[in-house]
């Protein structure tokens, strides 16, 4: 597998990333401790108010542990 980088941007700031394949292997095993615990059929995951709660512990775990995405002021 290879590294993925890139950037996107909001407004006035500029957010760039690099995941690497270790960093792949981490965010798939965080899904996959996920969907073990609330389901993984969409439609499951929709209708248990735990597992909406939880996805976005699930994302904030992978956007500022995993990814560490990095924000840069365009100006």
């Amino acid at each position: 597998m290879a590294t993925i980088s890139g950037q996107f941007t909001d407004d006035d700031m500029a957010t760039r990333y690099e995941i690497t394949d270790e960093m792949k292997d981490k965010i798939i095993f965080r899904l996959i401790e996920y969907f073990e615990q609330y389901g993984h059929i969409g439609e499951v995951i929709h209708q248990n108010d735990d597992a909406t709660i939880e996805a976005l512990s699930v994302l904030s775990d992978i956007a500022d542990n995993i990814i560490k995405f990095e924000s840069v002021s365009e100006d």
